[in-house]
């Protein structure tokens, strides 16, 4: 399994509002992804189908690729260290904050764009997803 590490600086044009970085292209964004056996809950990467379409650098998406595997511990580390500067976070694994900053670098799509375009319905599936694969658990494991 090929593995794609975030950088430093995609991670800050990611997370940071006002970098105007180049993003991935819509080609990327719509890879198919590999067939896997597991749940989709426990799937670490693949692709979320958007219940409404967002836009970005002048194309409208209606998936989104990820790859909650891509980060490496100390980038998670680091992820969470920048968000505590804003706010306290007891517990980072269910902080929505966390979840859907994680997505972002996950899916290569910027947090604003996430936070602003996606429904809500969305937004909390994305949460969710990364919320499993952070806990390690799957759905049915956390509603027991």
């Amino acid at each position: 399994m090929s593995e794609k590490k975030v950088t430093e600086a995609e991670m800050n044009a990611l997370l940071d509002e006002d970098v105007d970085e180049k993003k991935k292209n819509e080609a990327e964004l719509l890879e198919q992804q590999e067939s896997d056996e597991r749940p989709v809950d426990e799937v670490p990467k693949g692709i979320h189908l958007l219940s409404n379409a967002i836009q970005m650098d002048n194309q409208q998406i209606t998936e989104i690729e990820y790859d909650l595997d891509c980060l490496t511990p100390i980038q998670y580390i680091n992820l969470v260290k920048r968000l505590s500067k804003k706010k306290q976070i007891p517990v980072p694994e269910v902080d929505m904050e966390v979840q859907i900053s994680y997505f972002a670098l996950a899916s290569g799509i910027p947090v604003t764009v996430l936070k602003s375009q996606m429904s809500t319905s969305d937004y909390t599936q994305v949460c969710g997803l990364v919320r499993t694969f952070l806990l390690g658990a799957s759905v049915e494991e956390l509603e027991e």
